[in-house]
C-alpha cells in the first residue's frame, strides 16, 4: 500500500496521512515530530512484525498545523482466517505490534483543545473507509498514552508493569531492590559468576539458544517461539538499538537478556537462562548490569514489563524485585461494525465446532481470531 492522504482541509493545515512501513523516511519524519516514542513505533519493527501478524504495518498520521499525532497499526485481511473466507471477504481488522505501542503526539497536540478526539475520529473514519471491522492496540505504560485517550473506543486494564527510575542516584536504585535480589546478586558474584555487556552482539547465537531453552523449559505458548529468521531480522532491522547482556557461571554462559533502547527508554525485550543460571541468579546479574549501562547512557526508564499474559505470576515477581514503581498496562478496543463483528464470531465458531474444536478464551479480542483447541483441553 502506498502513502495516502485521506483528509485535507484549509490548504493542508489539517490532514491525515496513512504511511506504510516500507516508507521509513516519511514514517519517521512524523514520529520524530511527536517527540518521545519507543522502538514499538519504528517502521523497521513493523516490517519485522508483518509476517507474524499476517498484515501490513501502517502509520496513521494526523496534523493540524504544528500539532501532530501518530498511531501505528498492523492491518490484516479477515478473509484469510479459516472459516471466514466468505463472511470476511473485503473486510479488515487492525491490531498493534507485540509490545507497548499506542499513539504518540507532540506538546502542541496536547495543548490544543479537542485535538485528541479529532485525531481519533480521523483515524476511525479512515479505518471505516478501508472496511475495517474492529481495531485493537496495546498502550504504552511508560509513555502513558492511555491517560489522554479520547472518547473513541474503550480502554481495558490488563495488569501492571514494572520499571526502574534511572534518574535516581545509583544508591537509591539499588536500595529499591528487594532484599532477596540484592543477596542473590552478591551471592552470584561470590561464587565467581560474571556479567558483561556484549555491545557487538558477538554472543547473539548464545542468547537465542538460551531463549529457546527457557521457552521449552517453561512450556511457553507457541507464539513465543520466534523463528531464527525473526531473530536475525530483529538484529538487522534494529541494529544499534539492541543491547545484549550475558552472565557466565563457571565460565559458561548461563543467562542472557536482550534490551532495546530508543531515546530515554530502555525496554527489557527477551531473556533466557540455563538451569545453572537459575540456580546462581544469573538473570538478576543481567538486569542489574543492564540497569548500570542504561543509567550511564543517559536513559530515564528501564521498563521491565509485566508477567505472562499480564498476570502477577513468577515472572512479574522477579521483575518487581528490582523496583516498586508500577505502571498500569491498558489495551484499547474499538468495534466499528458491531453486527458484522458478531456475524464473524458466529461464523468462526461454527467452523471450529464442525472441526471438533472450540474457542476457550471468550475474552480474546477480536474473538474470531482466538486460538482454537480440542474440546476438553
Amino acid at each position: 500500500m502506498t502513502h495516502q492522504e485521506i483528509i485535507q482541509d484549509r490548504g493542508d493545515v489539517t490532514h491525515l496521512d496513512i504511511i506504510p512501513a516500507n516508507e521509513p523516511g516519511a514514517w519517521m519524519r512524523i514520529v520524530k515530530r511527536c517527540g518521545e516514542y519507543d522502538f514499538y513505533h519504528l517502521p523497521e519493527y513493523h516490517v519485522l512484525s508483518e509476517p507474524q501478524e499476517k498484515g501490513s504495518g501502517m502509520l496513521f498520521a494526523y496534523q493540524e498545523g504544528d500539532a501532530v499525532a501518530a498511531w501505528p497499526f498492523i492491518v490484516r485481511e479477515i478473509a484469510a482466517i479459516d472459516g471466514l473466507a466468505t463472511a470476511g471477504a473485503g473486510h479488515r481488522d487492525m491490531t498493534s505490534v507485540y509490545g507497548y505501542p499506542g499513539p504518540v503526539w507532540n506538546a502542541r497536540a496536547v495543548e490544543r483543545e479537542g485535538f485528541i478526539d479529532r485525531f481519533q475520529k480521523a483515524v476511525e473514519d479512515a479505518a471505516r473507509g478501508m472496511h475495517v471491522v474492529c481495531m485493537f492496540s496495546r498502550m504504552s505504560p511508560v509513555l502513558g498514552n492511555a491517560a489522554r485517550i479520547g472518547s473513541v473506543g474503550m480502554l481495558e486494564k490488563m495488569g501492571q508493569t514494572v520499571s526502574i527510575d534511572l534518574t535516581e542516584p545509583e544508591g537509591v536504585q539499588v536500595l529499591a531492590y528487594r532484599k532477596g535480589h540484592r543477596e542473590g546478586i552478591r551471592s552470584a558474584v561470590r561464587q565467581g559468576c560474571e556479567v558483561f555487556h556484549d555491545a557487538t552482539l558477538a554472543h547473539y547465537a548464545t542468547f537465542i539458544a538460551l531463549y529457546y531453552e527457557t521457552m521449552t523449559r517453561v512450556g511457553a505458548d507457541a507464539r513465543y517461539f520466534f523463528s531464527r529468521e525473526y531473530f536475525e531480522e530483529l538484529r538487522a532491522s534494529l541494529g544499534s538499538h539492541l543491547q545484549l547482556f550475558i552472565a557466565t557461571c563457571e565460565g559458561e554462559p548461563c543467562s542472557a537478556g536482550l534490551f532495546i533502547r530508543t531515546g530515554t527508554i530502555v525496554q527489557f525485550h527477551l531473556a533466557g537462562s540455563t538451569a545453572v543460571g537459575l540456580q546462581h541468579a544469573g538473570s538478576k546479574l543481567v538486569v542489574d548490569e543492564a540497569r548500570r549501562w542504561a543509567t550511564a547512557a543517559g536513559a530515564h526508564y528501564l521498563h521491565l514489563g509485566g508477567g505472562v499474559g499480564s498476570k502477577e505470576d513468577g515472572l512479574f515477581a522477579f521483575k518487581s524485585g528490582f523496583s516498586d514503581r508500577r505502571h498500569d498496562f491498558l489495551v484499547w478496543k474499538n468495534i466499528l461494525q458491531p453486527a458484522l463483528y458478531q456475524a464473524l464470531v458466529f461464523a468462526r465458531r461454527q467452523r471450529l465446532l464442525a472441526q471438533g474444536l472450540e474457542v476457550p478464551d471468550e475474552h480474546f479480542f477480536p474473538a474470531y481470531r482466538a486460538n482454537a483447541a480440542r474440546k476438553g483441553e
